[in-house]
Protein backbone atom coordinates (compact mmCIF):
# COMPACT_ATOMS: atom_id res chain seq x y z
CA UNK A 1 0.00 0.00 0.00
CA UNK A 2 0.92 3.29 -1.26
CA UNK A 3 1.40 5.90 1.83
CA UNK A 4 2.71 9.38 2.37
CA UNK A 5 3.68 11.64 5.09
CA UNK A 6 4.88 15.23 4.85
CA UNK A 7 6.62 16.75 7.92
CA UNK A 8 6.85 20.15 8.91
CA UNK A 9 7.32 21.46 12.33
CA UNK A 10 7.44 25.24 13.14
CA UNK A 11 10.37 25.53 15.39
CA UNK A 12 12.51 23.73 12.52
CA UNK A 13 10.74 26.47 9.79
CA UNK A 14 13.94 25.56 7.20
CA UNK A 15 13.11 21.86 6.53
CA UNK A 16 10.74 19.45 4.98
CA UNK A 17 10.27 16.07 5.15
CA UNK A 18 8.44 13.78 2.77
CA UNK A 19 8.41 9.86 3.64
CA UNK A 20 7.08 7.93 0.72
CA UNK A 21 6.48 4.28 1.07
CA UNK A 22 5.66 1.65 -1.68
CA UNK A 23 5.70 4.65 -4.28
CA UNK A 24 5.18 3.27 -8.20
CA UNK A 25 4.15 6.59 -9.50
CA UNK A 26 6.39 8.46 -12.27
CA UNK A 27 7.91 11.53 -11.84
CA UNK A 28 8.11 14.32 -14.53
CA UNK A 29 11.56 16.56 -14.42
CA UNK A 30 10.80 19.33 -12.13
CA UNK A 31 13.08 21.22 -9.90
CA UNK A 32 12.90 23.02 -6.10
CA UNK A 33 13.77 25.72 -4.83
CA UNK A 34 15.08 24.41 -1.50
CA UNK A 35 18.24 22.01 -1.45
CA UNK A 36 17.12 18.49 -1.52
CA UNK A 37 18.77 15.41 0.05
CA UNK A 38 17.24 12.19 -0.75
CA UNK A 39 17.52 8.33 0.51
CA UNK A 40 16.24 5.21 -0.37
CA UNK A 41 14.96 2.47 1.86
CA UNK A 42 13.31 0.07 -0.58
CA UNK A 43 14.40 -0.33 -4.42
CA UNK A 44 16.46 1.36 -6.95
CA UNK A 45 15.44 4.13 -9.05
CA UNK A 46 16.72 6.06 -12.04
CA UNK A 47 17.97 9.16 -11.19
CA UNK A 48 18.75 12.03 -13.18
CA UNK A 49 20.01 15.40 -12.40
CA UNK A 50 20.29 17.46 -15.47
CA UNK A 51 22.52 15.72 -17.87
CA UNK A 52 24.12 13.34 -15.51
CA UNK A 53 21.94 9.93 -15.20
CA UNK A 54 22.84 7.52 -12.40
CA UNK A 55 21.26 4.46 -10.69
CA UNK A 56 20.38 5.32 -7.16
CA UNK A 57 20.44 2.40 -4.41
CA UNK A 58 19.85 1.75 -0.67
CA UNK A 59 22.91 3.28 1.28
CA UNK A 60 23.71 6.21 -0.88
CA UNK A 61 22.34 9.64 -0.67
CA UNK A 62 20.61 11.63 -3.38
CA UNK A 63 21.93 15.41 -3.79
CA UNK A 64 20.28 17.67 -5.59
CA UNK A 65 20.90 21.24 -5.92
CA UNK A 66 18.06 24.44 -5.28
CA UNK A 67 16.66 25.24 -8.87
CA UNK A 68 18.12 21.82 -10.57
CA UNK A 69 15.93 19.62 -12.98
CA UNK A 70 15.77 16.14 -11.33
CA UNK A 71 13.98 13.10 -11.64
CA UNK A 72 13.48 9.81 -9.79
CA UNK A 73 11.83 6.89 -10.82
CA UNK A 74 11.74 3.25 -9.69
CA UNK A 75 13.43 0.74 -11.91
CA UNK A 76 10.76 -2.10 -10.84
CA UNK A 77 6.97 -2.89 -10.88
CA UNK A 78 7.22 -3.12 -6.66
CA UNK A 79 8.33 0.84 -6.68
CA UNK A 80 10.48 2.49 -3.77
CA UNK A 81 9.77 3.63 -0.56
CA UNK A 82 12.11 6.91 0.31
CA UNK A 83 13.12 9.99 2.49
CA UNK A 84 13.45 13.47 1.02
CA UNK A 85 14.85 16.03 2.95
CA UNK A 86 13.93 19.87 1.86
CA UNK A 87 16.50 22.70 2.83
CA UNK A 88 15.74 26.23 2.95
CA UNK A 89 18.50 27.35 0.31
CA UNK A 90 19.16 30.33 2.80
CA UNK A 91 19.69 27.92 5.82
CA UNK A 92 21.87 26.22 3.76
CA UNK A 93 23.59 29.21 3.01
CA UNK A 94 24.55 30.30 6.60
CA UNK A 95 25.75 27.14 7.19
CA UNK A 96 28.15 27.11 4.86
CA UNK A 97 28.61 31.20 5.57
CA UNK A 98 29.46 30.39 9.47
CA UNK A 99 31.44 27.63 9.17
CA UNK A 100 33.79 28.17 6.15
CA UNK A 101 33.36 31.75 5.96
CA UNK A 102 32.09 31.65 2.49
CA UNK A 103 30.68 35.07 0.42
CA UNK A 104 28.09 32.70 -1.50
CA UNK A 105 26.13 29.21 -1.63
CA UNK A 106 28.65 26.86 -2.83
CA UNK A 107 26.50 23.83 -4.57
CA UNK A 108 27.12 20.26 -4.63
CA UNK A 109 29.80 19.11 -7.23
CA UNK A 110 28.32 15.32 -7.57
CA UNK A 111 24.43 14.20 -7.20
CA UNK A 112 25.70 11.04 -5.23
CA UNK A 113 26.98 10.32 -1.74
CA UNK A 114 27.89 7.19 -1.36
CA UNK A 115 29.25 6.67 2.80
CA UNK A 116 27.33 3.81 4.70
CA UNK A 117 28.02 5.96 8.04
CA UNK A 118 26.10 9.32 6.72
CA UNK A 119 23.13 7.31 4.98
CA UNK A 120 22.84 5.31 8.56
CA UNK A 121 23.06 8.57 10.29
CA UNK A 122 20.27 10.40 7.84
CA UNK A 123 17.98 7.59 8.16
CA UNK A 124 18.02 7.71 11.98
CA UNK A 125 17.97 11.40 11.85
CA UNK A 126 14.98 11.09 9.14
CA UNK A 127 12.53 8.72 11.17
CA UNK A 128 13.27 10.83 14.17
CA UNK A 129 12.28 14.05 12.93
CA UNK A 130 9.06 12.30 12.02
CA UNK A 131 8.09 11.33 15.27
CA UNK A 132 9.50 14.35 17.27
CA UNK A 133 8.10 15.92 19.83
CA UNK A 134 9.76 17.97 22.04
CA UNK A 135 13.49 17.15 20.79
CA UNK A 136 13.83 19.70 18.29
CA UNK A 137 17.10 21.01 19.75
CA UNK A 138 18.53 17.70 19.75
CA UNK A 139 17.28 17.37 16.36
CA UNK A 140 18.03 20.85 14.61
CA UNK A 141 22.03 20.19 16.04
CA UNK A 142 22.19 16.76 14.88
CA UNK A 143 20.85 18.48 11.19
CA UNK A 144 23.12 21.26 11.50
CA UNK A 145 26.23 18.79 12.36
CA UNK A 146 25.55 15.95 9.48
CA UNK A 147 24.41 18.60 6.61
CA UNK A 148 28.17 19.96 7.31
CA UNK A 149 29.61 16.54 7.04
CA UNK A 150 27.81 16.25 3.73
CA UNK A 151 28.57 19.08 2.47
CA UNK A 152 32.79 18.74 3.37
CA UNK A 153 32.00 15.93 1.58
CA UNK A 154 30.26 17.07 -1.44
CA UNK A 155 31.18 20.63 -1.93
CA UNK A 156 34.51 22.36 -2.95
CA UNK A 157 34.50 24.34 0.70
CA UNK A 158 37.33 26.63 2.11
CA UNK A 159 39.24 25.93 5.45
CA UNK A 160 37.02 25.98 8.18
CA UNK A 161 36.94 28.78 10.57
CA UNK A 162 38.95 28.63 14.06
CA UNK A 163 37.71 28.39 17.41
CA UNK A 164 39.70 29.59 20.19
CA UNK A 165 39.84 26.17 23.08
CA UNK A 166 39.47 28.01 25.98
CA UNK A 167 36.23 29.84 24.69
CA UNK A 168 35.40 26.27 24.07
CA UNK A 169 35.93 25.31 27.19
CA UNK A 170 33.94 28.25 28.78
CA UNK A 171 31.15 26.99 26.79
CA UNK A 172 31.13 23.49 28.42
CA UNK A 173 31.54 24.86 31.66
CA UNK A 174 28.51 26.70 30.84
CA UNK A 175 26.35 23.94 29.81
CA UNK A 176 27.28 22.05 33.10
CA UNK A 177 25.71 24.78 35.31
CA UNK A 178 22.30 25.70 36.21
CA UNK A 179 20.93 22.50 34.95
CA UNK A 180 17.26 22.54 35.67
CA UNK A 181 16.84 25.31 33.49
CA UNK A 182 15.47 24.84 29.79
CA UNK A 183 18.34 25.14 27.02
CA UNK A 184 18.63 26.95 23.60
CA UNK A 185 21.50 27.30 21.42
CA UNK A 186 20.30 30.68 20.43
CA UNK A 187 20.87 31.98 23.86
CA UNK A 188 24.13 30.20 24.41
CA UNK A 189 25.23 31.55 21.22
CA UNK A 190 24.09 35.11 21.65
CA UNK A 191 26.48 35.08 25.26
CA UNK A 192 29.68 33.67 23.76
CA UNK A 193 29.04 35.64 20.43
CA UNK A 194 29.40 33.31 18.10
CA UNK A 195 27.63 31.63 15.10
CA UNK A 196 25.55 28.68 16.67
CA UNK A 197 26.42 27.03 13.66
CA UNK A 198 29.94 27.40 13.94
CA UNK A 199 29.39 26.58 17.98
CA UNK A 200 27.90 22.99 16.97
CA UNK A 201 30.31 22.07 14.31
CA UNK A 202 33.19 23.44 16.85
CA UNK A 203 32.28 21.74 19.78
CA UNK A 204 30.80 18.41 17.99
CA UNK A 205 34.82 18.31 17.43
CA UNK A 206 35.93 19.05 20.03
CA UNK A 207 34.64 17.13 22.80
CA UNK A 208 32.71 14.52 20.53
CA UNK A 209 28.71 15.71 21.44
CA UNK A 210 26.99 18.50 20.41
CA UNK A 211 26.32 21.14 23.27
CA UNK A 212 22.39 19.15 23.51
CA UNK A 213 23.55 15.98 23.96
CA UNK A 214 27.06 16.80 26.43
CA UNK A 215 23.87 18.87 28.78
CA UNK A 216 21.91 15.96 28.23
CA UNK A 217 24.88 13.87 29.97
CA UNK A 218 25.40 16.33 32.39
CA UNK A 219 21.66 16.29 33.67
CA UNK A 220 21.91 12.18 33.39
CA UNK A 221 24.56 12.25 35.67
CA UNK A 222 22.86 14.63 37.86
CA UNK A 223 19.94 12.46 38.57
CA UNK A 224 22.16 9.56 39.18
CA UNK A 225 23.56 11.38 42.03
CA UNK A 226 20.18 12.64 43.43
CA UNK A 227 18.65 9.07 43.11
CA UNK A 228 20.98 7.57 44.79
CA UNK A 229 20.27 9.91 47.70
CA UNK A 230 16.79 8.91 47.73
CA UNK A 231 15.24 11.94 45.70
CA UNK A 232 11.69 11.46 44.32
CA UNK A 233 11.46 10.75 40.90
CA UNK A 234 8.96 13.59 39.94
CA UNK A 235 11.88 15.74 42.18
CA UNK A 236 14.62 15.05 40.19
CA UNK A 237 12.98 15.08 36.73
CA UNK A 238 12.12 19.06 37.59
CA UNK A 239 15.58 19.57 39.18
CA UNK A 240 17.56 18.01 36.17
CA UNK A 241 15.58 20.28 33.89
CA UNK A 242 13.20 17.96 32.38
CA UNK A 243 9.86 18.76 31.02
CA UNK A 244 8.10 16.16 33.16
CA UNK A 245 8.56 12.03 34.38
CA UNK A 246 8.36 10.51 31.16
CA UNK A 247 10.57 13.05 29.04
CA UNK A 248 12.99 11.76 32.08
CA UNK A 249 12.13 8.19 32.05
CA UNK A 250 13.00 8.16 28.10
CA UNK A 251 16.48 9.94 28.61
CA UNK A 252 17.23 8.14 31.41
CA UNK A 253 16.68 4.71 30.25
CA UNK A 254 18.28 5.41 26.97
CA UNK A 255 21.67 5.94 28.55
CA UNK A 256 21.97 3.16 31.11
CA UNK A 257 19.48 0.50 30.13
CA UNK A 258 17.50 1.13 33.51
CA UNK A 259 14.20 2.94 34.63
CA UNK A 260 14.95 5.77 36.95
CA UNK A 261 13.14 3.41 39.82
CA UNK A 262 14.77 0.30 38.86
CA UNK A 263 18.07 2.37 39.02
CA UNK A 264 17.04 4.37 42.96
CA UNK A 265 15.90 0.65 43.98
CA UNK A 266 19.01 -1.29 43.24
CA UNK A 267 21.22 1.27 44.18
CA UNK A 268 19.74 1.15 47.68
CA UNK A 269 19.60 -2.59 47.85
Amino acid sequence: MHTDRIIKNKKLPFLELRYSINNKKTFKTHMHQALSIGALEEGDVSYQVADHLEVLRVGGLALINPETPHSCNAMSPSGRSFFMLYLNKTWCEGLQKAIWSLDNFVPFKQINLSDETQYSSFIKLMHDLMNAVRDEESLEQRIIELIAEIFEEACDLKQELKVDNTLLAQIRESLERDLEDQFSIEALAKEFEINKFTLIRKFKKTYHLTPHEYRLNCRINFARELLQYGTSIAEVAIACGFYDQSHFHRHFKAMTTLTPNEYQVNFIQ
